[in-house]
């Protein structure tokens, strides 16, 4: 309720400042219980972003073609995801798909498709042993340098850092 009342592109606005303080804190961990907190409060943040998008959304498209873009979306993260075809999907072209996309949630659609990347990337990180290599290309990375690079510009250290600051944790 109070995300309707607020307003969704002030809400996702105040979450992404203070995920992207967090994510920067996270830098500077030096103990257990400083990582417990940051890493409470990153999940908490992540957790806001969710309800907030799809809210947005509700004001920009019919619910079915809402629906349909925002599922292709998370469920072909991994594939090459096409922005022409979302936006025939939707019922638009693709410069105005872009452009409605930015408006609304103050991002295009390809830096939303990256940050949905590597939050899957990041529950690999924290949930498997697999190599970063592996976990760039099952999210849709087509090399690891260019995932390593995006990793660490989104979420303030390298995936590597990330991965070791986890376990070292027991997370």
């Amino acid at each position: 309720m109070l995300l309707e009342k607020m307003g969704a592109r002030k809400t996702l606005l105040r979450i992404l400042f203070l995920w992207g303080l967090a994510a920067a804190g996270m830098a500077f961990v030096q103990t257990p219980m400083q990582f417990y907190v940051l890493r409470f409060l990153l999940g908490a943040f992540e957790a806001g972003f969710f309800p907030g998008v799809i809210l947005y959304l509700t004001y920009w498209y019919p619910s079915a073609r809402r629906a349909k873009a925002i599922a292709m979306i998370h469920s072909s993260y991994g594939e090459g995801l096409d922005i022409k075809r979302l936006a025939k999907m939707v019922g638009v072209s693709q410069s105005q798909f872009e452009r409605l996309f930015n408006r609304i949630l103050g991002t295009t659609p390809c830096e939303y498709l990256l940050r949905v990347r590597i939050a899957a990337a990041r529950a690999l990180l924290e949930n498997s042993d697999r190599t970063i290599a592996d976990i760039a290309c099952e999210t849709g990375f087509y090399d690891h340098s260019h995932f390593t690079r995006t990793f660490k510009r989104i979420v303030g250290v390298s995936p590597g850092k990330y991965r070791k600051g986890h376990s070292e944790f027991g997370i």
